[in-house]
């Protein structure tokens, strides 16, 4: 009973902010209406199409995930090295071949990775064609931009956070190809409304807002660009992982 209450209030809040806005910006009661209607209707309608199951699925997996990294920073080099490489064959099919994999078994809670050490590895592998390292821990951004300008060998570099996301997606061998990550495009769709792959239209609908905002002096434009701003700075505290390792 609690819960539904809750819900019902929720929903309530809702409906009532995206009627102020649609208010503010259309200046029409019967548009702003009909606007939150449908707008409530759109929302209910994608929604209904994550299941709570598999969202916590996703955040189940995520954590066995980082629990797995720090369990790999403490194990065997030859074990880690054969998860973490067939974790990254799953996300990047045959793109490993004729690579290198240096993996640097450094604690996640431990100092970023740095280009320093990027150097490092690449020097050890001259003799290879292509070299991909993979870093528990972080990288900073100094690492990621060496990473990409180096050649002979051409060099990709995998951090601890793109790491988690290569785990989750591929569990291990106990458990079933159905129950790993496999989104679909529905979810995707969703999903993608808020994650780190919008970043860019959030900011630059956030700005347009503002700008409609600074010539008119509605409110409503204020708060939504700062809604936006707030997405797109969310989205940017970890770096996404690469759809390929060499393109």
């Amino acid at each position: 009973m609690g819960r539904g209450i809750d819900r019902l209030a929720l929903l309530s809040l809702l409906a009532g902010a995206l009627y102020l806005f649609f208010m503010g910006a259309m200046g029409s009661i019967p548009l702003a209406a009909a606007s939150a209607f449908f707008a409530m209707a759109l929302i209910k309608k994608l929604s209904g199409k994550l299941p709570a199951d598999k969202l916590g699925r996703r955040r189940r997996a995520r954590s066995a995930a980082k629990a797995e990294l720090e369990q790999l920073a403490l194990s065997d080099l030859r074990d880690a090295t054969e998860r973490i490489s067939r974790a990254v064959e799953h996300a990047y099919p045959g793109q490993l071949e004729n690579a290198a994999l240096a993996l640097a078994l450094r604690h996640p809670s431990g100092g970023k990775f740095t280009a320093a050490d990027v150097g490092e590895m690449w020097k050890r592998h001259r003799s290879k064609k292509r070299l991909v390292i993979v870093s528990l821990s972080r990288a900073d951004n100094g690492a990621f931009t060496l990473a990409a300008r180096l050649n002979a060998p051409e060099t990709r570099l995998i951090d601890g956070s793109q790491l988690i996301s290569l785990l989750a997606a591929c569990p291990q061998e106990n458990v079933s190809a159905e129950e790993s990550l496999k989104p679909t495009r529905r979810m995707a769709l969703v999903a993608r409304a808020a994650c780190r792959a919008r970043v860019g239209k959030c900011a630059f609908a956030g700005a347009l807002m503002f700008l409609i905002f600074y010539a008119t002096g509605r409110g409503v434009y204020l708060m939504g660009s700062l809604i936006l701003m707030f997405i797109a700075g969310a989205g940017i505290r970890s770096r996404m992982r690469p759809r390929e390792l060499f393109g």
